[in-house]
């Protein structure tokens, strides 16, 4: 990926980052109106990490492809998302501790 496309994918994620926290959107295609949840000043921070060497992004990683995958299954089924994916909430992730902890 060249510098531009990645700086263009930055600005993209950023501006929908701020419509869904601080102005709402509307999803025509599902008749869904989300209200804005941050209703004060908003600051964008967007940091890359290499998942290889964070626990955590490999966790957000793990979570949203389940999370995912449990929807996915659920709409092709006509199933209710949130009786789906509400046995998802027992899981317990053990990540290991830092070291020196």
């Amino acid at each position: 990926m060249n510098k531009v496309q990645k700086v263009m994918d930055i600005i993209i994620c950023m501006m929908g980052l701020y419509e869904e926290l601080k102005v709402g959107f509307i999803n025509y295609n599902y008749s869904l109106k989300k209200n804005p949840i941050i209703k004060g000043d908003l600051n964008i921070v967007i940091t890359y990490l290499d998942s290889c060497k964070s626990y955590v992004v490999q966790a957000a990683d793990f979570l949203a492809g389940t999370i995912r995958k449990i929807s996915l299954k659920a709409l092709i089924e006509d199933k209710d998302i949130n009786s789906e994916l509400s046995g998802f909430v027992n899981y317990t992730i053990i990540l290991p501790k830092k070291k020196g902890n």
